[in-house]
């Protein structure tokens, strides 16, 4: 039947191969309703169906409008999600079928992928993106991890939780909003526009049955909170909000990863945490690092001819103004207008 763009709910076949494809969280529907409603960007989803009218491929992607181009983005608000299909051709007819549109529509094109594909459409360049996934193996035990997977820093620094009096306790709507702030807060600190607080609530309507939110709490206060999804074989650890300051306040975002790691660890069925993508090296890969196993290649599938340098642009002006706007202007911008940059 070949490859289209749907325009009619299929969430449930669409789900259905995701579920039997492996594939991640972030290519459920649901994951495209939340974005197209909170980042006003067009869901696009390409289903290559087969002879016998089943789906054997999918390739999700948003369609940006800005005032400088179009984009065509698979996906926002991850590292990276694949290309899903087991037949390579159908992996190519999905590819083209995205090729074809963005020439149609002037979208500059982006494809992160974790593994190098062997078949690609003339049009395309496939180079090793400036990201690494990091994983850590969950079927052991906890201890076998603290014991040998860990460095002599980290382990120091699990004791210092431990005597901190932190505890951990599960987070719900009603602590949206000191979450929120915290996030805000950070996120501003990076010159960095946050999702909105709507895709949050979003989040716990749809995502409700997959979502683990969790808070760090000393004395009656919360100090922080990690939002992380629980899918197939893989916790993912997905956000971090805390109250940047002294030190020790690392300890309370690091309290929440290593109960996060211990619930892996405690399910039978997960295998896997995800720490997400990062440039190895940089200030965002350094938790990442100390948690989690070597870090495995991501690689950017793309128009040829696009340079290096576009891939991840500075934006030095950019984030100089986010970091210097006063907090209610940067709260306004992460609501009202997501995709202004």
């Amino acid at each position: 039947m070949g490859v289209y763009i749907t325009a009619r709910d299929e969430k449930r076949e669409w789900n259905n191969f995701v579920s039997q494809s492996n594939g991640s969280i972030f290519h459920l529907w649901e994951w495209g309703e939340v974005i197209e409603e909170c980042l006003k960007q067009r869901k696009t989803f390409f289903v290559s169906r087969g002879k016998n009218g089943k789906i054997n491929g999918i390739l999700p992607f948003f369609f940006k409008s800005t005032l400088r181009k179009n984009k065509l983005i698979s996906l926002p608000c991850t590292g990276f999600v694949d290309v899903l299909a087991k037949n390579p051709e159908v992996k190519k007819a999905l590819l083209e079928a995205a090729f074809r549109f963005a020439t149609e529509t002037e979208a500059q094109l982006k494809i992160y992928n974790s593994e190098k594909l062997k078949q690609l459409p003339e049009p395309f360049c496939q180079k090793e993106s400036l990201l690494s996934n990091y994983l850590l193996r969950t079927d052991g035990t906890y201890q076998d991890i603290f014991d040998n997977k860990l460095g002599r820093s980290k382990r120091r620094e699990i004791r210092e939780i431990k005597k901190a009096g932190i505890e951990i306790k599960k987070a719900n709507r009603n602590d949206l909003g000191q979450f929120y702030k915290m996030h805000l807060r950070m996120m501003k600190k990076l010159g960095v526009l946050p999702l909105p607080k709507l895709a949050f609530e979003l989040i716990i309507d749809n995502f409700g049955k997959y979502s683990l939110f969790m808070k760090s709490i000393v004395e009656g206060e919360a100090k922080a909170y990690m939002w992380n999804f629980i899918y197939g074989e893989k916790i993912y650890l997905w956000r971090i909000a805390y109250q940047r300051g002294p030190s020790k306040d690392n300890l309370y975002y690091q309290a929440l990863i290593e109960e996060s790691i211990k619930i892996a660890c405690n399910d039978k069925y997960i295998r896997l945490a995800d720490f997400g993508c990062a440039v190895p090296g940089g200030g965002h890969a350094y938790v990442k690092e100390r948690w989690s196993s070597s870090p495995l290649q991501v690689y950017l599938i793309s128009q040829c001819g696009s340079k290096e340098k576009e891939e991840f642009p500075k934006h030095k002006v950019r984030k100089s103004v986010l970091q210097r706007s006063p907090p209610f202007i940067f709260d306004i911008l992460a609501t009202y207008f997501p995709n202004l940059f």
